[in-house]
């Protein structure tokens, strides 16, 4: 699709019109006058790691100056604003690290079940009732299929269930306790993974407010800087790594579990691999 572009200005402000060739589409987006803009806030945006190397790079660039009054006073304001995003960074990655070792459990459980565990199950009741008999069709009415595929939590109901039907069957009986414990234990994973999935949202959530807090702070010190070495604002530079600001952040979000990495939510088809899950790069 070509796109031509018409920029029209409009007080301090410019509108940029994009319009197609082939459709009678139009979509606008308003610039600010761009030395307002917030860098801190612009390289930082979905990205919890950029915003903590940029800001403890630059926290311990202004700590490394204390001693003059004027970057003491900076600093002072900065600190608390920083300190409260680094912890909450760090609890967020102890989440996240937690959070994949029990999908990784829930997994190898799935993987164990859809596998052996079913297929020795199966094995079992066939020694004592035939595939083709009203027992075994009263077990299971779908053969392997329901535990091997589909939804993690119907996959856990469909084994409470084969317990339950198990329990009419006195021959059967060490069979149900066997299959009472592994959906015991495949339940108790699989709520405590979805605790941690609930509070990397939550993490996730109270961070970009941080963020958000914390590029402002920065943008202020900024400001304050550049007026300080009005006569000489390369020195502002040493203040900060510039390799952080010339970055783009689209790519490594970490607000949301997401970019390839959202948290399971249980409605995999029952493929193998559907219950590997990762975090976003923190």
């Amino acid at each position: 699709m070509h796109l031509r572009k018409n920029v029209i200005r409009f007080g301090k402000n410019l509108i940029i019109l994009y319009y197609s060739t082939h459709q009678k589409q139009l979509n606008m987006i308003t610039t600010t006058w761009r030395y307002l803009l917030n860098p801190f806030d612009n390289a930082t945006k979905r990205n919890f790691k950029l915003m903590n190397l940029l800001a403890t790079d630059h926290h311990d660039k202004m700590k490394s100056n204390v001693g003059n009054h004027f970057i003491d006073d900076l600093y002072r304001k900065c600190q608390p604003v920083y300190s409260d995003y680094k912890t909450l960074y760090i609890q967020m990655s102890a989440n996240a690290g937690r959070y994949q070792s029990h999908t990784k459990q829930v997994g190898d459980l799935l993987q164990e079940l859809s596998g052996q565990k079913i297929k020795r199950w199966d094995i079992k009741i066939q020694n004592e009732y035939l595939d083709d008999t009203r027992e075994y069709s009263q077990l299971l009415p779908n053969g392997r299929a329901p535990f091997q595929r589909g939804a993690y939590e119907n996959r856990i109901k469909e084994l409470w269930s084969l317990a339950d039907k198990l329990h009419d069957f006195i021959n059967l009986h060490p069979l149900e306790q066997e299959v009472r414990l592994f959906a015991t234990d495949l339940e108790n994973a699989r709520t405590t993974q979805q605790g941690f999935e609930r509070a990397s949202t939550d993490y996730s959530r109270t961070l970009e407010a941080k963020r958000v807090e914390l590029a402002k702070m920065m943008h202020l010190v900024f400001a304050s800087l550049m007026v300080y070495h009005i006569d000489n604002l390369s020195l502002v530079e040493t203040y900060y790594d510039l390799q952080y600001l010339h970055s783009t952040s689209s790519s490594a979000t970490e607000d949301t579990p997401d970019d390839g990495n959202t948290p399971d939510d249980g409605t995999s088809d029952g493929s193998t691999d559907d219950y590997t899950n990762t975090l976003p790069d923190m």
